[in-house]
């Protein structure tokens, strides 16, 4: 969300037009109070893949995290070095990891992580990118993804065999792939066009 002049004047300029205008901030609570406690915050080095206006950060900073974030658009990095988040500027983190010398206590992340388009040669290429990403992350840490998992149509082909790999991983390392209800994608406000709406969840409260 935005809640002054000089945060809408920085946002007008913003690569995505969505961002150019104020987001709610209630998905985002939501999320906080149906999956975490404040042991997850509270003195730990929480990352946010793709923040967009910094509303997770915002909370998770207010209950006492070191907050981490990494987007390719230089007005949302700006935005949250305004509100006191470590801010990296990253063209595709997907790509290029920006955080790999960094060990986190939670990674988060809500519609900005595409693992399909870290594919150049083939489908094991997402699994590298995910290897990277949770090397990343304590053995005890927790993560918070919602993966916007949307292929293009040259990958058609193989978006089964990804989406069998990457599911393959997640259970390999500990992470539950739950497929929330019509009413949980509005409440989490992960309310997306694409094949398949999953939030992944490590060392956290599951779904009810």
């Amino acid at each position: 969300m935005l809640y002054n002049k000089e945060e809408i004047s920085l946002m007008s300029n913003a690569i995505q037009q969505n961002m150019r205008k104020k987001v709610l901030v209630e998905p985002f609570q939501h999320i906080v109070q149906d999956f975490f406690t404040a042991d997850h915050f509270q003195g730990k080095h929480v990352v946010d893949l793709g923040p967009g206006q910094c509303d997770f950060l915002d909370i998770a900073k207010r209950c006492g995290a070191i907050t981490y974030g990494v987007d390719f658009d230089p007005c949302v990095t700006q935005l949250g070095k305004l509100r006191g988040h470590n801010m990296a500027d990253a063209q595709n983190f997907q790509e290029s990891w920006p955080y790999e010398q960094n060990m986190f206590d939670g990674i988060f992340c809500r519609g900005s992580l595409n693992y399909f388009t870290t594919i150049k040669d083939g489908p094991q290429d997402a699994i590298a990118f995910l290897a990277r990403l949770f090397s990343s992350l304590k053995p005890d840490g927790w993560i918070w993804i919602a993966p916007w998992a949307k292929f293009s149509q040259e990958q058609t082909d193989i978006s089964s065999e990804v989406f069998t790999l990457v599911h393959s991983f997640l259970k390999k390392h500990g992470v539950t792939v739950a497929v929330p209800s019509k009413g949980a994608i509005i409440h989490y406000g992960v309310n997306y066009v694409i094949p398949r709406i999953e939030i992944w969840i490590k060392n956290l409260h599951q779904f009810s």
